[in-house]
Order: C-alpha cells, then structure tokens, then sequence
C-alpha cells in the first residue's frame, strides 16, 4: 500500500520526505512483526538482537563493547540487556583471563535452543518477505540505503 494512504497523508513536501517517512514507517511495521514473534519467547527485539550476535561467533566470548558495535540499535542500554539475558539463563558473563577489568559474554545452550525455536517462527515472516521483495529488488534497496548512509554521512561530518 502507498506510504500516503497507509498515513492518509495526501502530500510531502519532497520526494526525499515521502522516503524517509517510508523508511521509519516500514521499520515500524517490521518491529511489529518481529515483536509478535518475539513476546510468546519473552524476548525484545534488542535482546534477540543481542543473542544473535553472539550465536554467530559462539566459539569466542564478546567483550560488551563488541557486543554494542554490532547492535542494530546502538543507543540500546547493553548492560542491561546482558543482565535480563543472564537471568533467563540464556548468556553468561565471566571475567577475562587477561584482563580483570574486561567482561566476556557468550551465549549459553538455553540461549541456543531458544533461537532455534524462534528461528522456525522467524522462517514463516522471511517466506512472506522473500515473496513480496524479490532478492533483486533487496539487493538494490540495501544498496539505495547504503548510500543514503554514505553520502548523508559524509556530507554532515563536512558541516
């Protein structure tokens, strides 16, 4: 459906706005999507994000700050995510050999199991995504977004 008819907006005042107002409200629905997924497991979407980080290099504990680096939503309070994660058993946390000060964080078995159970949940959205945006057309829509990022980034740290 149209951006404007889905906000029942009938005008932007540029092209670029219609885009941008796109982009957040797609992002939205999109959260919500995942949240629907997500409540039954008792997880948010920062704390699933948090969890696949560190399923994707499981060999290796992270340090929190390697952890933050690789969010999705860096403004998300790290440390306290880790923490409700420990709670439910699903990372652990252990001081590193060579540095006391430094915190280590790897996923667990329980951490695992769960994101193999919502992954079977997540495959039924992904079914639906493939459909509806052809992996070409998300090739060029990443590649859109990504120099969006590049050429607004580049033009902001010159002002």
């Amino acid at each position: 459906m149209d951006i404007g008819k889905e906000i029942t907006q009938k005008s932007f005042k540029s092209p670029q706005e219609k885009a941008l107002i796109n982009i957040l409200f797609t992002a939205h629905w999109y959260e919500r999507m995942t949240m629907h997924t997500l409540k039954p497991h008792g997880l948010s979407g920062e704390q699933y994000n948090v969890l696949r980080i560190l399923r994707g290099n499981k060999e290796e504990a992270y340090r929190l700050k390697d952890i933050q680096h690789r969010m999705i939503n860096r403004t998300s309070n790290t440390t306290r995510l880790v923490e409700k994660l420990r709670l439910k058993d699903l990372v652990q946390r252990e001081v590193s050999q060579q540095s006391r000060r430094e915190v280590l964080i790897s996923i667990t078995e329980n951490g695992l199991n769960l994101l193999l159970e919502i992954d079977r949940a997540m495959e039924e959205i992904q079914k639906k995504l493939d459909l509806a945006l052809p992996s070409e057309k998300a090739e060029n829509l990443s590649d859109v977004l990504d120099e969006f990022r590049t050429a607004y980034s580049s033009r902001s740290t010159k002002n």
